[in-house]
């Protein structure tokens, strides 16, 4: 396992920031970082059911991870990227792993390459816990 202090520059959607990687000896880079394991609803899409959804997702992460804020990036593999180029890794704060957080706070579905219609079904039961909860109000189209 690897890990590696960064500084958050900006929380892009649910499950990715864009951060400074400190690689030692006074040597940086800037990547874009998705967190691995997790899925969270789109804010960038037609659907504005799932649109509201994505952001309340970043939302809740903005709130737990601070931009100028120090964090630890944990990594399986040394140059572990997914399809889009994304670093792949899970997010420490204080001690604290994110990505397991977002699952938690129903903000986010496992994620490991299961089926479409899987992970539909997953965050469709995420929905019906944010709404029962009060976190969500839906519009009335979706109700």
């Amino acid at each position: 396992m690897y890990e590696y202090k960064c500084k958050v520059t900006r929380v892009v959607d649910g499950d990715t920031i864009d951060v400074i990687l400190d690689l030692g000896f006074s040597v940086f880079h800037k990547c874009r970082v998705r967190l691995y394991g997790i899925d969270t609803p789109e804010s960038r899409t037609r659907d504005l059911d799932e649109k509201a959804l994505g952001l309340l997702a970043k939302d809740f992460l903005q709130n737990k991870i601070v931009a100028g804020e120090n964090i630890i990036l944990r990594s399986e593999l040394k140059d572990s990227k997914g399809k889009y180029g994304r670093v792949l890794g899970s997010v420490i704060v204080d001690g604290v792993d994110i990505n397991l957080l977002m699952v938690e706070s129903h903000h986010a579905v496992k994620y490991y390459g299961q089926s479409k219609e899987v992970v539909r079904m997953a965050h469709a039961a995420n929905r019906q816990i944010l709404i029962e909860d009060g976190i969500y109000v839906p519009t009335k189209d979706y109700v």
